[in-house]
């Protein structure tokens, strides 16, 4: 009996899937606009299929004055505020007209806190000197070298004080760590 209540339960949660990010859009009369209606859960995992289908909504370039309702959106984050944000600003750099209406004053607020638009990171400049061209594949290689350096003596340390403790206290030179034919029984 215990498994088929956990197979229950199981199946349950399995069974809640989150409601994925939807658009749809329904023109007002007489020309008036139209109005852009966001519903599901307009978070980060369930926005790649929403993505794909809009792109007909995004491509098109009549003039008409768009109003984009979020009262049926379940939950909102940063991703899902970027998406809205960046065709609401679209729209408006096209000079048309377009408002955001609905939803909970934290979605409106989140939308409205993220910039227009975001500048690409400044890459670094290629042009290094004659000098650091030369010498900074020098450098690397040595301060790899030291590191190895320094790796093998933990390891020369380590078999130093090995030796200690199996043979005693004054086989501390390295060359009796194991050529030492009194204690050392492989060498006999």
């Amino acid at each position: 009996m215990t498994w088929a209540r956990n197979l229950e339960v199981v199946v349950a949660l399995n069974s809640a899937q989150p409601e994925i990010a939807r658009i749809t859009v329904d023109d007002l009369p007489e020309g008036r606009g139209r109005v852009i209606r966001l519903a599901g859960n307009w978070k980060n995992t369930s926005l790649s299929a929403m993505v794909k289908s809009a792109g007909s909504l995004v491509d098109d370039k009549s003039g008409i004055a768009e109003t984009v309702d979020l009262d049926s959106v379940l939950s909102m984050d940063t991703a899902g505020a970027w998406l809205v944000r960046r065709f609401v600003a679209q729209r408006q750099a096209d000079g048309r007209s377009i408002s955001i209406e609905g939803g909970t004053p934290e979605m409106r607020e989140l939308i409205n806190a993220l910039p227009d638009h975001v500048q690409p990171p400044e890459k670094k400049s290629s042009h290094s000197s004659l000098f650091e061209t030369i010498f900074a594949p020098v450098g690397k290689l040595t301060i790899s070298l030291w590191e190895d350096f320094v790796a093998m003596m933990f390891v020369l340390g380590s078999a130093v004080r090995g030796a200690q403790t199996k043979f005693g206290r004054g086989s501390g030179s390295v060359s009796s760590v194991g050529w030492d034919g009194k204690r050392c029984r492989s060498w006999r």
